[in-house]
């Protein structure tokens, strides 16, 4: 029969150091049960081992990331067509015209406004069923990332 080393690198087996770090263990386990059991989402329970929250947890997580990662894109570019549409409001030249005033914008802001919408159409198409414009295209990827899917 193999005796087993001590973890601590004593020469004697068992050892106290052994014995106190399988207690640290189990009160670990304990803390971790705990925690499961106030904090875990409704329905959630390990299949085999309590340890698996961990992976759940890390897969939740990267998900997150992943949405987040994707509306930042969507963020940034309506904020591109908000800024580009401000400067050609703000540098536009109001025209009084028979139906009340018009806005004339310059050759230079019309194409920023055009880039900046351009940025929206490039987002992912990805709403089954439909084809959208870029516009459509941020507010799906926004919703899926604000409205609850559960």
């Amino acid at each position: 029969m193999e005796t087993q080393q001590p973890l601590c690198g004593c020469a004697i087996a068992p050892c106290n150091h052994d014995i106190e770090w399988q207690e640290q263990m189990a009160d670990v386990g304990q803390a971790l049960m705990d925690a499961i059991r106030v904090h875990a989402y409704p329905g959630w329970s390990p299949a085999q081992c309590p340890s698996e929250i961990v992976g759940d947890l890390r897969n939740e997580c990267d998900e997150l990331r992943a949405k987040l990662a994707g509306a930042s894109k969507v963020v940034a570019s309506l904020v591109e067509v908000a800024r580009a549409a401000w400067n050609a409001a703000d540098n536009g030249l109001g025209v009084l015209v028979d139906n009340g005033i018009e806005l004339r914008v310059s050759p230079v802001d019309f194409d920023a406004i055009s880039d900046a919408l351009g940025l929206l159409d490039m987002l992912p198409d990805d709403k089954p069923g439909f084809t959208l414009n870029g516009p459509a295209r941020a507010e799906w990827a926004l919703r899926n990332l604000l409205c609850s899917q559960d």
